[in-house]
């Protein structure tokens, strides 16, 4: 008998599922970006915008720390500009670039992330709606005691019981 995944990782998941689909809607009005600069110039982050979510690994001229940057790219242009201009390419949500020294940059869509934030929410709600054994599969109708071989609820066939443990000993 399998496991029923415990409550608190469906509602783990309902709430990162909120939160991404959140982030999905919004990255097509606003773009954000979070970003950590190294003593080096090299800079290591996270992007949102047109529907996507990108990792950054680039250069740039900006003192060291964190910084939460609001609309670093045109909405005009979008993501697919930024990366065709960088040589690399972007479709579909997905995209991908790379600079000399190891740098680059990749995108995911986040309806990809969504799907897999809400996939074991669905999980758990699949497992749900399934009737324990020894139940009509059809309406949930128990079926202890039945010998009939058919649900006197809905009339669906019933699946063989299985053996108590009562008579399995005599």
């Amino acid at each position: 008998m399998p496991r029923r995944p415990p409550r608190v990782l469906a509602a783990a998941s309902a709430v990162l599922l909120a939160g991404v689909v959140g982030l999905w809607v919004r990255s097509y009005w606003v773009s954000d970006a979070v970003l950590f600069v190294r003593e080096t110039g090299r800079i290591t982050g996270g992007l949102s915008g047109d529907g996507s979510l990108c990792y950054l690994s680039t250069a740039a001229d900006m003192e060291p720390g964190w910084h939460r940057l609001a609309n670093p790219i045109d909405r005009r242009r979008g993501l697919a500009r930024y990366f065709a201009e960088r040589g690399g390419w972007w479709g579909f949500g997905f995209g991908y670039e790379h600079q000399a020294g190891g740098l680059g940059s990749v995108s995911i869509p986040l309806w990809l992330v969504a799907g897999l934030a809400g996939h074991p929410l669905a999980w758990v709600v699949g497992a749900r709606r399934r009737p324990p054994p020894g139940h009509c599969q059809s309406c949930g109708y128990d079926l202890t005691a039945n010998v009939s071989g058919r649900c006197p609820e809905c009339g669906a066939a019933a699946e063989a019981a299985p053996v108590a443990a009562a008579e399995r000993r005599a």
